[in-house]
């Protein structure tokens, strides 16, 4: 029963929670392993599902329905994808030991490709102060590789559509990577529809409970990352290759601007951006006035300094278009200690978070 009910969780988050791209990206990542076949070619010898014959539609549930491989497929490729959100963090004691023992007593499961193994659903509830909590104990599933440690939290949520009826059974991965070393780790997860929210602190309330759970049974030391000044020092370094995409200044006035760069080549930000590349296209006449040259630097300096930047995106720019980096990062999230990492554009390529995470910390 479990896991014709898991299967059904999976077939309803990929058809209704990953965009087409990522559902065709997951068809061709189980065509390359052999699991479906779509062209109708098969030889005597090859044991992947045809699915030429099945519509577009449902070439994916059908391969999830049908072919266990399909299933831990997904499983291994959520430890690998690329996801929407993310926060870092430091730690300093991470004990390997009782990551060994917790798999001993089946505190944690570690990830197999055996078809009688699969992610375990939790779901989760409100204690009596409001804080979010696993409803039984959770347990994550563990997978390592060369570089990293990673620790997947399976949360299931039923949702009921009271006007038709139906119910939307979901699985939602929430993945704790450890960068070896870095001795950082981050909390990665996807959007999850406003409708489905009971609260909107949903996200801070997860990753609250997952240190819960980092806390109490690896005994793990958190320590907040302050990214902003490190967000400050790139932007001031003219020679990287990161640019400020858009930012929310919040002025001492009480007034707030959001600032972007748009289409223009030069990367400028409007306003303060465009009026420092004009003073200095205009040096000679700017230098004749002198007051008036100091006034607007003045203007300038005061509303950089004292301003405050709720969020702020950068843009690792690229020579081809497709391949360039997008982040937003929200400080003091939801009146929290930390930011927000906020991807935008393909989510195909995991290692685009990997790049962006190490540029922070290593540099």
């Amino acid at each position: 029963m479990f896991f014709e009910e898991y299967k059904e969780f999976l077939i309803q988050t990929t058809n209704e929670v990953y965009p087409k791209y990522i559902q065709n990206h997951i068809l061709k990542g189980l065509e390359k392993e052999h699991i479906v076949n779509d062209d109708g070619n098969l030889s005597l010898f090859d044991d992947s599902m045809d699915i030429s014959e099945v519509p577009e539609e449902e070439k994916l549930a059908a391969s999830i329905q049908h072919r266990t491989e399909a299933i831990k497929f997904i499983e291994e490729w959520e430890f690998n994808k690329h996801y929407k959100y993310s926060v870092i963090f430091r730690y300093d004691n991470l004990d390997m030991d009782k990551i060994n023992e917790g798999i001993e007593k089946n505190d944690i499961a570690n990830f197999s490709t055996s078809g009688e193994l699969f992610d375990q659903l939790v779901s989760t509830k409100r204690n009596g102060f409001g804080e979010l909590e696993f409803a039984k104990g959770a347990i994550p599933t563990f997978y390592e590789t060369d570089e990293f440690i990673f620790l997947k939290f399976s949360i299931k949520y039923h949702f009921n559509n009271f006007q038709n009826g139906h119910v939307t059974k979901l699985k939602y991965p929430i993945l704790v990577v450890f960068f070896k070393e870095l001795n950082i780790f981050e909390i990665r997860f996807d959007k999850i529809k406003n409708s489905y929210k009971d609260k909107d602190t949903l996200y801070v309330d997860n990753i609250s409970m997952v240190h819960g759970w980092l806390r109490s049974k690896l005994g793990l030391n958190i320590i907040i990352v302050n990214l902003e000044p490190r967000i400050e020092s790139i932007c001031r370094d003219a020679n990287n290759d990161v640019v400020v995409h858009s930012q929310c200044m919040s002025l001492r006035t009480g007034g707030k601007a959001t600032l972007e760069v748009g289409g223009n080549t030069d990367n400028l930000l409007p306003i303060l951006g465009e009026l420092k590349e004009l003073m200095n296209r205009n040096k000679i006449l700017f230098e004749e006035s002198k007051e008036i040259k100091d006034l607007l630097e003045d203007f300038i300096s005061d509303t950089e300094e004292t301003a405050d930047l709720p969020w702020i995106a950068l843009r690792w720019t690229n020579q081809i278009k497709a391949k360039e980096i997008i982040v937003k990062f929200q400080h003091r999230y939801m009146g929290t200690n930390y930011s927000l990492l906020q991807y935008f554009g393909s989510q195909t390529q995991v290692e685009r978070m990997n790049y962006v995470t190490k540029y922070l910390i290593e540099n």
